[in-house]
């Protein structure tokens, strides 16, 4: 497990920043994408369905709205893969720099820290500057408390809850 100060953990801010800038920006492609496969998909199966329902086949016939409906579907399951796929290769790239990445949407990460003895994780989102909290182990970003905060700690999280977001 990387150890980050305080002056490491912010160095590293601007290339996070990067990397999820542009993590976000493909994913979003990427989910519009399997968005879209999904509603075609749902467009084949309500024209299946009523092909069947009411025999109403306009000019095609229910054999091939049947394999027009097995290409949406899997279209769909590429998407589905695809997106995976893009969204592990985005996380792994995130936490190989020693940070926990805990939610890619709003950009929240922890940065794993000591005070003696005692672990914590310093604690950033995208949109601020610098890193200016931190919490316990066992508290997540509801509980984040301003850097100041940090020196009266006595090494004990204020609930034994975990709150991990």
């Amino acid at each position: 497990m990387t150890v980050f100060s305080l002056a490491e953990a912010n160095a590293l801010i601007p290339e996070l920043r990067r990397l999820i800038s542009r993590a976000q920006a493909e994913l979003g492609s990427a989910y519009d994408e399997l968005k879209s496969a999904n509603d075609a998909l749902l467009n084949q199966e309500w024209q299946l369905r009523q092909a069947r329902i009411d025999g109403i086949t306009g000019d095609t016939d229910t054999e091939t709205l049947q394999r027009q409906w097995q290409i949406a579907a899997d279209h769909l399951t590429g998407e589905k893969e695809t997106f995976g796929d893009l969204r592990e290769t985005w996380v792994h790239a995130i936490h190989d720099r020693g940070v926990l990445l805990r939610d890619l949407q709003r950009g929240l990460v922890d940065f794993p820290a000591l005070l003696g003895e005692a672990e914590f994780f310093y604690c950033w989102v995208v949109n601020e500057d610098e890193i200016t909290h931190w919490h316990s182990r066992k508290e997540g970003f509801t509980n984040r408390k301003p850097l100041d905060a940090l020196h009266s700690w006595d090494g004990e999280p204020a609930s034994e809850e975990s709150t991990e977001d």
